[in-house]
């Protein structure tokens, strides 16, 4: 018998509580492109910056990362695209047309693009900030996805206390999947201060106010 339909590999739309400082997505001019179910794919354009839809104006989702290469070969055909993987970074789009509307206006989707990869893999570079550690870990021989490595990573700072700040791939042994991950940890973020509600003053105008009715 057939085993279950593989779904489409549409990035889920995320909450813009997950965006941070840290989390504006590659840097300008990275190849890249960009999936929501019923809305049309778009890709980076790498020389403006710019998110454009699918030309054919069909492609709205993919069901393999061989697919997604696929397309980066094709709206990128001057670049030796040899791979496709998931960032890590969300970024926000505006104004996502659905597919057969060739303009309009709506509220913004935060998701996460695939990275299409130029020659050889390069990991991303991870900024580290002050008290964070930068570490790896691989296995050479496993070949896992980003899921599983994002856990790896995750367990691994909270083993020491510390909280998964970013993280990157490393080894890529197939179609999006890899031998290891790099990782950033950092200290929890300190709870916001309270300010001790300052002690009451004496209530010397409602005591004089209650003197005055029993006189």
């Amino acid at each position: 018998s057939f085993g279950p339909t593989p779904l489409p590999l549409c990035t889920k739309s995320t909450s813009r509580a997950l965006l941070t400082d840290a989390a504006l997505g590659p840097a300008l001019g990275t190849p890249q492109v960009a999936m929501f179910c019923g809305k049309l794919v778009l890709h980076l354009n790498v020389q403006t910056g710019r998110w454009e839809p699918d030309a054919s104006g069909t492609h709205t989702c993919f069901r393999t990362t061989d697919e997604i290469r696929s397309y980066c070969q094709e709206v990128y055909p001057e670049l030796q695209i040899t791979n496709a993987v998931e960032g890590t970074q969300p970024v926000t789009i505006d104004n996502w047309c659905k597919k057969g509307r060739p303009k309009c206006k709506g509220h913004q989707h935060i998701v996460v693009p695939y990275q299409c990869l130029v020659g050889e893999f390069v990991s991303e570079a991870l900024l580290v900030p002050d008290k964070c550690k930068f570490l790896h870990q691989e296995k050479m021989d496993s070949c896992e996805t980003y899921l599983y490595w994002h856990s790896v990573a995750k367990e691994a700072c909270s083993e020491e206390d510390l909280e998964l700040h970013s993280y990157g791939m490393l080894l890529p042994c197939g179609a999006d999947r890899f031998r290891g991950v790099e990782y950033v940890c950092c200290p929890s973020r300190p709870p916001p201060i309270r300010l001790e509600q300052a002690t009451d003053a004496p209530q010397i105008l409602p005591r004089l106010r209650e003197e005055a009715l029993h006189r």
